[in-house]
């Protein structure tokens, strides 16, 4: 599935994650820190970065561009 509407559904699919990458991180941060929430978020964090990452290579083949 290519065009328009196949890339706009990853590029909200990637906010998504991205968003709650961050929201890990916060909850991470009000937690001070506390070991047990730090590690269950810090998974969260790892799994939903795989996922970005998927999807970052998904756009990258709709879009190859220029190396960098």
């Amino acid at each position: 599935m290519t065009g328009p509407n196949h890339v706009r559904e990853m590029v909200h699919d990637l906010r998504n994650r991205l968003t709650a990458i961050a929201s890990a991180a916060i909850a991470i941060r009000k937690s001070n820190f506390d070991p047990e929430l730090s590690e269950e978020m810090v998974e969260i964090i790892r799994n939903t970065i795989d996922r970005a990452t998927e999807t970052l290579n998904g756009l990258s083949q709709e879009y190859p561009g220029e190396e960098r």
